[in-house]
């Protein structure tokens, strides 16, 4: 009996569990490649100290028939629910359970994940790829890259530059975001509503449906010009920098009992690709992500659909 084709999927975000579950469904071996400890790309969640936030995207709206689909099965599974007195034009915003990671837990259900698996090179011996982590090296019939466009481009360089230099179009825009757990409520509801610069997005985490009852923890992602201006700021110095500039627009703030930062170097696309997915020429190696059709979770989804049918097409 013919072996069923071997197919590396990097990344274990929205738009590469969507490719991989569909592509093990139809009978292919699939492993994915994390390079973090846990599941979701941006759809991410951090505990610490009992509390936990969402640290990435807040919620996520859907409205093509992938991304309902994908929102459908999670809630069926218990992962996934509405957010009461949240809804856009489409329908409702909908938040993971336990964290916004869980949206992505009944795609993982049944697949090869290696976590803190950082792939570092692809290598085209013609009719197969070799794919290099820190761990050694593996063989695959087929490729799908579900990263950020600048991280394919790293491993492109060296294999496919006309592909990689197609990439050059995306453009991002950086968050850095500071995670706060107070010891008292701040006195700003649930949201603030306008935020002063240089944030651009402050809200409780801890009221969204599902979480623990009673926290305050709070998400503020600053904006892109603040973001761009203090990206390479360690992360200890630019939490506490967030919080004084909290402190001093929507102050005073009651006593901290958690603080930390995070970086996303790629977080908002702001220029995307312009279609779901990208192949090279003998479409052994496919692209996709959010960055092919926009800054959504549905955007990712709808393009995972995509990848997962350009290796279809192409076996």
């Amino acid at each position: 009996m013919r072996e069923p084709p071997r197919i590396a999927v990097v990344g274990a975000g929205p738009a590469g569990l969507t490719c991989a579950k569909a592509l093990a469904e139809s009978g292919f071996s699939i492993t994915v490649f994390e390079k973090s400890r846990g599941l979701g790309g941006r759809l991410a969640t951090r505990r610490r100290e009992g509390v936990q936030f969402d640290h990435g995207a807040p919620a996520v709206a859907v409205s093509s028939p992938q991304g309902r689909a994908w929102v459908a099965a999670a809630e069926a599974a218990e992962h996934a629910v509405a957010w009461p007195g949240r809804s856009l034009a489409d329908g409702p915003e909908w938040v993971g359970l336990p964290g916004m990671s869980g949206l992505c837990r009944p795609l993982a259900d049944g697949l090869d994940i290696a976590f803190q698996s950082e792939v570092t090179s692809l290598r085209d011996e013609g009719s197969q790829w070799i794919v290099g982590t820190d761990a050694g090296a593996l063989p695959f019939d087929r490729v799908v890259l579900a990263i950020p466009a600048p991280q394919a481009q790293r491993l492109l360089a060296d294999v496919d530059d006309t592909l990689c230099r197609a990439l050059d179009r995306v453009v991002y825009a950086p968050c850095y975001t500071l995670l706060v757990a107070f010891a008292a409520p701040p006195g700003w509801g649930d949201a603030i509503t306008a935020p002063n610069a240089p944030f651009a997005h402050v809200m409780r985490d801890s009221s969204k449906p599902g979480r623990a009852g009673g926290a305050e923890c709070w998400v503020a992602h600053a904006g892109a010009e603040w973001s761009r201006a203090n990206l390479e700021m360690p992360r200890p110095d630019a939490a506490e920098a967030l919080l004084g500039a909290l402190d001093a627009a929507h102050g005073p703030l009651p006593p901290v009992e958690v603080i930390m930062g995070h970086r996303w170097r790629f977080s908002q696309v702001e220029v995307a690709f312009g279609q779901p997915c990208v192949a090279s020429g003998d479409g052994r190696l496919v692209l996709g992500g959010d960055w092919t059709l926009g800054p959504l979770a549905d955007h990712a989804v709808q393009s995972g659909a995509a990848l997962a049918d350009a290796v279809l097409r192409g076996s």
